[in-house]
């Protein structure tokens, strides 16, 4: 009958102050890939990325001109390295997201520019030997989220980075450590995480750049 079938949608409360409490689902919007699609598979030698496969990741320009990537951790923060900011932190920087390609002047339609109204560095940076190499970005007005922006989610501080384990890096920089070759459109690669004592055996640029325990490869 109809009030049977009310009754099971609609029971009592047996909360003794009849209060429901309010849930914050905002955080469920970080991590989300609409625009990936699995029929592709594993990433094998790396290649270019699809627009909106990583809604994330922005491009950030000096005076006009691409110098980094960088990550959206928020509706207004990026997360980038702290090199590209030494001494340019009063140079006027934008950011853009939601594009595949860092240089071609037609611009996508799903992107958004936001100018950078703040540049914190690690207090601790250290130019010689990239030490501390991480920086946040204030954005001067939050972005939309959409199926191509959209938010990473942060790990833990707890979690740990075991030796082995896949993960997918992505971005403009060079294609080889030989040579400045960089890409037009946003290159993606999946490549295993290796301890410190193998990363310092093949790094190409000890001893000037050293890998430290801060790191990993």
């Amino acid at each position: 009958s109809a009030a049977s079938k009310s009754a099971l949608l609609f029971q009592k409360t047996k909360c003794s102050q009849k209060q429901v409490v309010a849930v914050n689902c905002s955080s469920l919007e970080c991590g989300i890939r609409p625009q990936a699609n699995n029929i592709w598979g594993r990433i094998v030698g790396g290649g270019n990325a699809r627009l909106g496969a990583w809604p994330w990741q922005a491009a950030l320009y000096k005076e006009g001109e691409f110098q980094c990537g960088a990550t959206l951790i928020s509706d207004q923060w990026l997360l980038s390295a702290g090199h590209c900011f030494y001494r340019a932190q009063d140079d006027y920087w934008v950011a853009r997201l939601g594009t595949l390609r860092r240089g071609t002047k037609l611009p996508s339609p799903y992107e958004q520019l936001r100018p950078i109204s703040k540049i914190i560095l690690h207090p601790q940076y250290v130019d010689a030997g990239f030490i501390n190499d991480i920086s946040i970005l204030k954005m001067k007005y939050p972005v939309q989220f959409s199926n191509y922006v959209r938010p990473i989610c942060l790990p833990h501080p707890n979690t740990p980075l075991t030796d082995g384990t896949m993960c997918t890096v992505v971005g403009w920089g060079q294609l080889f450590e030989i040579g400045r070759v960089f890409p037009d459109t946003l290159q993606e690669v999946q490549l295993p995480i290796i301890s410190t004592a193998e990363c310092r055996k093949r790094t190409l640029f000890l001893p000037l750049y050293r890998v430290t325990e801060n790191m990993f490869c």
